[in-house]
């Protein structure tokens, strides 16, 4: 398993498939998915999962990877990227089990891929989506320098888009 990032308190890295327990735990978890979707109702589901994520990972040199708690040890959340409208931006998503939640994980993953999506992907836009409701995470996103554009729509679901642009070229 390789790293791609490490923090001040986590190593982000590439996900491998004795991880689908802790995937399992990550997105099985209701509150986790509350405003994303339906938890995953098995490790099965959490071992399809990962197989897309390494094989994102493969295609595109970026997935949502796997968040280890350097203290611990263990997977906490992830944190990266989909391709977003077609390939011409990189969407930022990331996700982090309950227990971590108020100790600055997310911001501190999120931050960090930002600037490995610029520096090291080249991209010359990131935006990431989040729920209406889904203040902590909308706060999230404001630390890190993002720009609210407006409210997006697709499949009867709104979202709030977030977007930053490399600068300097």
């Amino acid at each position: 398993m390789s790293t791609i990032l490490e923090t001040a308190h986590l190593i982000l890295r590439e996900w491998t498939q004795e991880d689908a327990d802790a995937a399992f735990r990550l997105w099985g978890d209701a509150e986790v998915m509350r405003h994303v979707g339906q938890p995953f109702s098995s490790v099965e589901v959490a071992q399809r999962a990962l197989g897309n994520a390494i094989a994102a990972q493969e295609k595109h040199g970026f997935c949502l990877w796997a968040a280890v708690e350097k203290s611990s040890g263990r997977v906490v959340g992830c944190c990266g990227f989909h391709p977003y409208d077609g390939g011409a931006a990189l969407e930022l998503a990331y996700h982090f089990v309950p227990s971590t939640w108020g100790r600055g994980y997310a911001t501190e993953a999120a931050d960090a891929c930002l600037k490995y999506g610029f520096e090291r992907l080249r991209a010359r836009r990131i935006v990431a989506l989040t729920h209406p409701a889904n203040v902590a995470s909308a706060r999230v996103l404001e630390k890190i320098g993002m720009s609210y554009v407006g409210v997006v729509s697709s499949d009867s679901l709104e979202e709030r888009l977030y977007e930053a642009k490399r600068t300097g070229e």
